[in-house]
């Protein structure tokens, strides 16, 4: 054999053997993810993938927490407590975060929605429920009301994002922002997933990334395990990302929220993007904004609102 073939045929073989090796790297580390820390919750099949949501308390309607982006469902294990002792309240995790299975693309907000109705239907969670969304999560929430109108009860969006600044901020954050849209969709459509396949990105990984603490109080032991349900190379490339784009047109075509009961919660600590939030409020005729100034402050304000709102949601229901 020719020397350039042997060298063609090497490179060939090194090749499938780093391939198979990346494979297996990524696989027992997935497994390693799964079992770092006790499941909190059940996994819900959706087919042939399943969904993480923990619930606990009893009564109507149920309240069910969406975190904001990047971030796994277990952010609100310290404040969801509070809210289990007067109402049946629920986090979960999105798809590729936390103990849940990813999902497949595109994984816009519409896909998220459609995952969260079918979550609640496979937990026999009765409608309505009352929505709470922190930040891009809020989104969320928007698009939900807009596809399943009759299930929504009351939202209350958290520090949440205008579409203005999304579309124009959010969009254009990290390397995904700055590329072209026809070199976006390769790299998503091809190189990202390439990347976790082979354990590049867990290889590569720093697992530093921290997802903001704003509404809730957890212990040092309680922030350690967030940031790592949060950060699996699953969760840092599962692709939200990616459809931002058009999960703003989602977010648009949702419209308003007409009289659905909507509280509006803004932090003014100094720094705080989310100033007067005037068009959040405007999403319903039923709207209405409070201002905390302080982290503490948040998680006692968000406990309060959430517990008038299921108060006026039970009271209309016995009209």
């Amino acid at each position: 054999m020719k020397r350039p073939l042997k060298i063609i045929l090497g490179l060939g073989i090194l090749l499938v053997v780093a391939a198979l090796a990346g494979t297996a790297y990524e696989q027992v580390g997935r497994g390693r993810d799964r079992t770092r820390f006790p499941q909190i919750g059940h996994s819900f099949h959706l087919g042939q993938r399943a969904l993480n949501m923990y619930c606990s308390g009893d009564g109507e309607p149920t309240v069910v927490f969406d975190s904001n982006a990047h971030t796994a469902g277990y952010r609100w294990v310290a404040l969801q407590p509070q809210v289990a002792t007067f109402t049946r309240a629920c986090w979960y995790d999105r798809a590729g975060y936390g103990w849940s299975d990813p999902g497949p693309p595109p994984r816009t907000f519409s896909a998220l929605a459609n995952d969260l109705h079918a979550l609640m239907r496979a937990a026999s969670l009765q409608p309505p429920y009352i929505l709470v969304g922190e930040g891009l999560a809020g989104l969320h929430v928007r698009v939900y009301t807009g596809l399943f109108p009759g299930e929504t009860a009351g939202a209350v969006l958290v520090d949440s994002n205008e579409l203005g600044p999304v579309a124009n901020e959010e969009g254009s954050k990290g390397p995904l922002g700055r590329l072209s849209p026809q070199v976006k969709t390769l790299v998503c459509a091809a190189v990202l997933p390439f990347i976790v396949r082979f354990g590049l990105q867990r290889l590569f990984s720093t697992g530093r990334s921290q997802p903001p603490l704003t509404t809730t109080s957890l212990s040092p032991d309680q922030q350690t395990e967030l940031i790592f349900l949060s950060n699996t190379p699953i969760a840092q490339l599962g692709g939200e990302g990616c459809a931002l784009d058009q999960s703003i047109s989602e977010v648009r075509a949702a419209g308003n929220m007409g009289s659905l009961p909507l509280v509006v919660i803004t932090s003014t600590n100094p720094g705080s993007s989310r100033k007067g939030q005037p068009q959040l409020v405007a999403l319903s005729t039923a709207g209405r904004q409070v201002l905390v100034n302080s982290r503490d402050g948040m998680s006692n304000t968000l406990t309060q609102a959430i517990h008038d709102l299921v108060n006026s949601v039970r009271q209309s229901s016995e009209r």
